[in-house]
């Protein structure tokens, strides 16, 4: 049986997030995937800048509220594995 997946990756520069569909044996398929340039690491040094911080919240509520709509996938948070951001490398999704 499929799983739906959400994965959230919250980078010093940007926010990714992925939808991908895995049917274990078989593979997987990118449903959507967005990356949203937020610099959560552009303050100083221990600080995170209060506009960054806004605009990462507003990209994973959306993108949440958005996937949602239609399913409930698992949610991860974490690290992207390198195959989610080449997507032709399947190998990871397979494991």
């Amino acid at each position: 049986m499929a799983e739906l997946l959400a994965f959230i990756d919250l980078g010093s520069n940007a926010v990714r997030c992925l939808l991908v569909r895995v049917t274990p044996g078989v593979g997987f398929e990118v449903l959507r995937q967005e990356r949203v340039q937020t610099r959560l690491g552009g303050g100083r040094s221990g600080m995170l800048p209060q506009t960054s911080v806004k605009d990462t919240l507003a990209t994973v509520r959306r993108f949440l509220r958005e996937v949602r709509r239609e399913d409930q996938p698992r949610v991860l948070q974490s690290p992207l594995p390198p195959c989610a951001r080449r997507p032709t490398a399947m190998t990871c999704w397979q494991r």
